[in-house]
């Protein structure tokens, strides 16, 4: 982004340069270089800006997720005992040790992406005033391709979470399952079919984590291509 605004500041017709050039220096070799030093300041400002809204974030929803994570604990403990003879021990401690946090790891990105579109719409806004056709134009490029990523491969791709999702509970409860039950499988001779059984759950997690997180990287490759 640095390149193209300065060779409008330099080179541009535009009356909202005007107060821009006001300030810096009338030779075009020391307005160059007084441009690139600007642009450079306002660089390292904003990586600090960022880096502190993203300490900020996560430490907004770590504490929020510990502070659930002790309330879930809690509840759990306080439940009566027939409660938890109707319930599977694996599903309970994936609620504590996955559901939990990967809910809150997607407020965590949600956050971070209301912090992006904030500065990408100060940025637009900075590019509108200066080049409002070509802004737009590729405004509309992008909103195009975002479009066709969030209706088309939006859902395939909660899809493959759900099912990483539910895969990961199914791994959880055969490994609890197994743990509690190994000497009944010694006597019974059947670890060769437990084994093979804990392959099957872990290939198809790996097959649809692989799709989904590839697929994450679609749109920044499309944008660039």
């Amino acid at each position: 982004m640095v390149l193209p605004v300065v060779q409008l500041i330099v080179s541009g017709d535009s009356p909202w340069l005007a107060p821009v050039r006001a300030f810096l220096p009338i030779e075009q070799k020391d307005l160059l270089l007084s441009t690139v030093v600007v642009f450079c300041i306002l660089f390292i400002a904003k990586n600090v800006f960022i880096l502190w809204m993203t300490w900020l974030i996560n430490r907004f929803t770590n504490r929020q997720m510990a502070q659930f994570l002790q309330l879930m604990y809690g509840l759990y403990l306080r439940q009566p005992y027939t409660f938890h003879l109707n319930r599977h021990s694996a599903d309970i401690q994936r609620n504590l040790s996955y559901s939990a946090p990967t809910a809150f790891d997607g407020l965590r990105m949600a956050l971070n992406a209301l912090m992006e579109g904030v500065l990408i719409l100060g940025v637009f806004v900075l590019l509108l005033l200066i080049e409002p056709i070509i802004t737009l134009g590729s405004a509309a490029v992008i909103g195009l391709i975002s479009a066709f990523y969030l209706q088309v491969l939006g859902p395939i791709v909660r899809r493959w979470g759900t099912y990483s999702h539910d895969i990961q509970a199914g791994m959880l409860r055969h490994i609890l399952g197994s743990l509690s039950t190994v000497r009944e499988i010694k006597l019974l001779g059947v670890g060769k079919h437990m084994s093979v059984v804990y392959k099957e759950i872990t290939d198809r997690l790996a097959h649809y984590l692989t799709l989904s997180l590839t697929t994450q990287h679609l749109p920044r490759l499309i944008l660039e291509t």
